[in-house]
């Protein structure tokens, strides 16, 4: 059996598994498939903290096409608060990733949530996103001009508007996906960074397709995204989930 936590970032969910039940999934890419199926548990990936020989731990996201995904904003503060619980209690993490080196900070620690930032130097997000800004972003058909977009490009789609100064509103159609994202971390970075050169902001708060707000802090050398993480339920994940 397979211990596991249900995570919510801003609207995307999770299957965390800590690292010792992780070891005993034979193949974790069929597991991801299957235990993510929304008739099943249901979530958008299964994510775990493998063991770093320099850092606190090594961050892996597999989500549930059952594809390895190098970086996550939203994943890899789920994992920072997972690895919290049950390893370091430290409140500053360094974790290894494939595109590099981050930083975690876990603020207004409660039993089931977190306030957590994630660090940007250089303001380099790490992953590519398209953005654009629209007047009407309720109004806009971003199905048909992602999927037109997509025909010529492999970035992440993603479109914001001004709710008012300091807030925007924004959406986003992740490439290689069927459907619009309820929220993405470096996405809304990629808009909240566009917005705040045209308005001159250090403090930009993000409204996602979910509703959950997003809380970009523009520093003079780096970026740092915030939200909460919220645990949703916790259980057992049995062979019968899966086989």
């Amino acid at each position: 059996m397979i211990n596991y936590k249900k995570m919510d970032a801003c609207g995307n969910d999770f299957i965390a598994i800590n690292y010792d039940d992780f070891k005993k999934i034979n193949n974790p890419y069929i597991f991801a498939v299957k235990i993510c199926d929304r008739k099943n548990i249901g979530a958008d990936g299964i994510i775990t903290d493998l063991p770093s020989k320099n850092y606190d731990f090594k961050f892996l996201y597999i989500n549930y096409m059952g594809y390895n995904v190098p970086f996550c904003g939203h994943a890899i503060r789920s994992l920072s608060f997972l690895n919290y619980i049950y390893r370091n209690k430290k409140y500053e993490m360094i974790i290894e990733t494939e595109i590099g080196i981050r930083k975690t900070i876990i603020e207004e620690l409660k039993e089931k949530s977190a306030f957590i930032g994630l660090e940007f130097e250089n303001f380099e997000v790490g992953v590519r996103h398209y953005v654009k800004r629209v007047e009407d972003i309720n109004n806009f058909d971003l199905e048909s001009e992602a999927k037109e977009f997509f025909k010529s490009s492999d970035e992440h789609f993603n479109i914001y508007s001004e709710i008012e100064l300091g807030k925007i509103a924004i959406r986003t159609w992740e490439y290689g996906h069927q459907k619009e994202a309820l929220s993405c971390a470096t996405g809304s970075l990629a808009c909240a960074l566009s917005y705040s050169k045209e308005k001159k902001l250090n403090y930009i708060e993000v409204i996602p397709k979910s509703k959950k707000p997003i809380f970009i802090e523009i520093l003079k050398d780096k970026a740092i995204l915030w939200s909460y993480i919220e645990i949703l339920n916790e259980g057992v994940i049995y062979e019968s989930h899966y086989l």
